[in-house]
C-alpha cells in the first residue's frame, strides 16, 4: 500500500535526520546507497502527489476521471499530512546531503594529497622498523620485508589524483597486497606493526572513498530532487502547513529546504 511506503520511508527519513548519523565518514562510505534512498523517497513523492492531485480545468466535469481519482485517492488511503512530512523530511535530508557532499568536493583534493603524503610517510616508518633503525619490541630485523614496503611507499607516491581511475584501481592493488603481506608473515602478531598497516590502510581505504565523490554527484542530486512538477499542485497543501508550523514552529526549517529543493 502507498499509505505504508509513506509512513516506512518517513520513519527511515528521520533516522537520516538524527544529529550525528548523517556524518561525513558515513556519507563517504554510503554514498551511493544514500542517492538509491533519496531516489526511492522522490518516487515515492512524485506518484502520490500526481495521482491524487486536484483534477484540472475540463476533467473536473468529467465523471470518469472524478472516479478514477476517488479509487485512486481511496486505495492509496491518502493522507495529506504524511505526504506534506516526507515531502519536508526528504527536502531536509537533501540539503544535509547536498551540504556534506559540496563540502568534500571542495576539500576533496587537498584530502587526498594529504591522505597519500600520510600512507608514504608510514610505509617507511615501517620499512625502517624492519631495517633495524627503529627497533619495536620483538620485531626482528627483515631486509626483505624493508625493500618491500619502501616499493609500496614509492608505489603510494606515484598515484595521480588527476588519473583517478587509474589510482583507485592502483589503490586497491597496493591495499591487497598489504593484506596478503600481512597474513604471509603473521604482522599481526607484532600489535605495533599491525596498527602501522591498519592505520596505512584506513588512510588508503579514504582515498578511493574520496575518488567515489564526483562533481555529477551534485547534478545527479539535482535531478532526482527536482520538485517543478509540483510547484502548482503544493498550494493544495496550505493548510497542512499551517497547521505544521502552528504545533511545531521549528518546522520553518524544512519549508526552507523545502522551498531551496
Amino acid at each position: 500500500m502507498i499509505r505504508e511506503k509513506v509512513i516506512k520511508l518517513n520513519k527511515q527519513v528521520e533516522q537520516y535526520l538524527i544529529e550525528g548519523v548523517l556524518v561525513e565518514e558515513y556519507v563517504l562510505k554510503s554514498i551511493s546507497a544514500l542517492l538509491k534512498f533519496m531516489k526511492e523517497c522522490n518516487i515515492c513523492l512524485r506518484w502520490i502527489i500526481l495521482h491524487t492531485s486536484e483534477l484540472p480545468v475540463g476533467a473536473d466535469n468529467n465523471k470518469r476521471c472524478k472516479q478514477m481519482l476517488q479509487i485512486v485517492v481511496t486505495d492509496s488511503q491518502y493522507n495529506p499530512a504524511d505526504v506534506f512530512k516526507l515531502l519536508l523530511n526528504t527536502a531536509q535530508f537533501e540539503f544535509n546531503l547536498k551540504e556534506l557532499v559540496s563540502l568534500l568536493l571542495a576539500e576533496k583534493h587537498e584530502r587526498w594529497i594529504a591522505n597519500r603524503k600520510e600512507a608514504v610517510e608510514r610505509l617507511i616508518e615501517l620499512a625502517d622498523v624492519f631495517s633495524g633503525a627503529m627497533p619495536l619490541t620483538r620485531v626482528e630485523k627483515n631486509d626483505n620485508l624493508q625493500t618491500w614496503f619502501r616499493k609500496m611507499a614509492k608505489s603510494i607516491e606515484s598515484l595521480d589524483f588527476q588519473d583517478w581511475t587509474s589510482a583507485g584501481r592502483q589503490t586497491n592493488q597496493i591495499m591487497t597486497a598489504l593484506d596478503e603481506v600481512q597474513q604471509f608473515h603473521e604482522l599481526d602478531a607484532n600489535m605495533q606493526v599491525k596498527q602501522f598497516l591498519n592505520d596505512n590502510k584506513r588512510l588508503l581505504s579514504t582515498m578511493i572513498l574520496l575518488n567515489n565523490v564526483q562533481e555529477s554527484t551534485i547534478s545527479i542530486m539535482d535531478l532526482v530532487a527536482d520538485l517543478s512538477y509540483a510547484w502548482i499542485i503544493i498550494d493544495s497543501f496550505t493548510g497542512v502547513m499551517q497547521e505544521g508550523i502552528k504545533r511545531s514552529p521549528s518546522l520553518v526549517t524544512k519549508l526552507r529546504a523545502t522551498f531551496l529543493k
